[in-house]
């Protein structure tokens, strides 16, 4: 009897690591629904406080020029902020920080002082325009802040997964990329299911509940094939908008299941 009963956890016990393993694939078409500009502004003087005067007179006139720009065209959406003060040596002057004091001209500074700030728009809901809408909006934009004063570094770029910044002036975000991963997980959830459960059929089982999961996706990313193209030379006024472009996120989960 007692040979009997252990025979029977033994049995329980293979019972309960009787499982299937399978791979599910997701994916989920994407376009970024936001758009952001980031303009350098920057003034130079003798004396750091005078630049400092300039470039919040400069900086104020571009966020003004901005604001008009972006009501003009009824982009509701658009916000604008301003980072904080980089204090610089202007180029060809970079041994000329020091103005507390130099070698001649009593006690006047070496040379000039350039402080510069970031200028940035942000608009949101361009997923739901056209590709021609949204490239009069750009240019209406960088032409305004350009005329305005602003650094214009040139370039359009996408950023698919909102983890830091690019360098770049236009860059097309997803305001929530993690909402578009869920998505393909939904997806390879479901894939996983069905995967599982046919190979289960095939010997006769069917697919209980799940005791393992394990993200295997690469990073959040488009595809490669699915990239946009790049619009033209970055850096140059005249660069061709190519369109917002859509990505393909995609998603792969590891998942267990029991089997009954």
């Amino acid at each position: 009897m007692r040979s009997l009963c252990l025979l029977a956890l033994i049995a329980l016990a293979a019972w309960a690591d009787d499982t299937v393993i399978v791979t599910g694939h997701g994916e989920a078409k994407v376009r970024p629904d936001r758009v952001e500009f980031r303009f350098a502004v920057s003034a130079r003087a003798e004396k750091a406080a005078d630049a400092v005067t300039k470039i919040g007179e400069k900086s104020a006139k571009v966020r003004d020029d901005l604001k008009a720009a972006a009501a003009a065209r009824k982009l509701e959406g658009a916000t604008v902020k301003e980072s904080g003060l980089d204090f610089r040596s202007p180029p060809g002057n970079e041994d000329a920080m020091v103005v507390m004091g130099g070698a001649g001209g009593g006690g006047e500074g070496g040379g000039e002082v350039m402080v510069e700030k970031t200028v940035t728009m942000t608009v949101d809901g361009i997923d739901k325009l056209k590709d021609g809408e949204v490239a009069e909006h750009v240019a209406a934009i960088v032409d305004a802040a350009v005329a305005a004063g602003a650094n214009y570094s040139g370039g359009m770029q996408w950023d698919w997964t909102g983890r830091g910044p690019v360098p770049a002036t236009v860059v097309f975000r997803m305001s929530d990329p993690q909402a578009a991963l869920a998505k393909a997980w939904d997806a390879a959830a479901e894939d996983a299911k069905k995967r599982a459960a046919e190979i289960a059929k095939r010997f006769g089982r069917q697919i209980g509940d799940v005791s393992k999961v394990e993200d295997v996706s690469g990073p959040l990313s488009g595809t490669a094939e699915a990239q946009p193209l790049a619009p033209g030379q970055a850096g140059s006024h005249q660069s061709t908008f190519s369109g917002t472009g859509e990505a393909t996120i995609t998603a792969e989960l590891k998942v267990e299941f029991k089997l009954k």
